[in-house]
């Protein structure tokens, strides 16, 4: 984007004789649209990687109980007992809280992670699904339900097709300029 902005700076500097070309007549005021379309596709952008990204960057999802009470893979992935988080496993459509076992404190049981689905792991061990009997159980896991999208996620898809969208309005410009001109 830098480059196209100092490409059609130095362009439009070579071109245009004074700020009355921008009024008097097609080819100025389509400049002057390509400009602000331009100038608001970089805005934009900066927004994007200067507050949104961030927010991105800092997590998806919080430990937080879905109100529905199912679970799905990324949301189960929040308790993985790290940090203070409660450590959560599902196991054949129900999710367990494990966190107040000993094995599971630092959300890891020998090499299998709090936050995930343990069915076919639990077949392979030294012990059966008898130890997740007296556990809480949080909720219900549905592999396939889809995570809700975040707000950054939201904004994100926003800006990226107000771009796109911008990017067609420029293309447009620049067509009726050929044709109009």
């Amino acid at each position: 984007m830098v480059v196209l902005g100092l490409t059609g700076l130095t362009l439009t500097l070579a071109r245009v004789e004074g700020w009355h070309a921008f009024v008097d007549g097609r080819w100025g005021i389509l400049l002057a649209v390509k400009i602000l379309l331009y100038l608001v596709m970089v805005t934009s952008a900066a927004y994007v990687v200067n507050v949104v990204d961030p927010k991105l960057k800092t997590g998806l999802v919080v430990a937080e109980h879905p109100p529905d009470g199912v679970f799905d893979p990324v949301t189960l992935g929040a308790f993985d007992g790290g940090e203070g988080r409660p450590a959560f496993i599902a196991y054949h459509g129900k999710v367990f809280d494990v966190s107040n076992l000993e094995h599971w404190k630092s959300g890891v049981h020998f090499r299998h992670p709090a936050g995930t689905e343990l069915s076919s792991a639990l077949g392979r061990a030294p012990h059966g699904p008898e130890k997740l009997a007296g556990l809480p159980v949080a909720g219900t896991y549905n592999e396939e339900k889809k995570p809700p999208i975040s707000r950054p996620q939201r904004a994100f898809y926003f800006f990226a097709y107000m771009n796109l969208s911008l990017v067609f309005l420029v293309l447009m410009v620049v067509a009726f300029w050929r044709w109009w001109a």
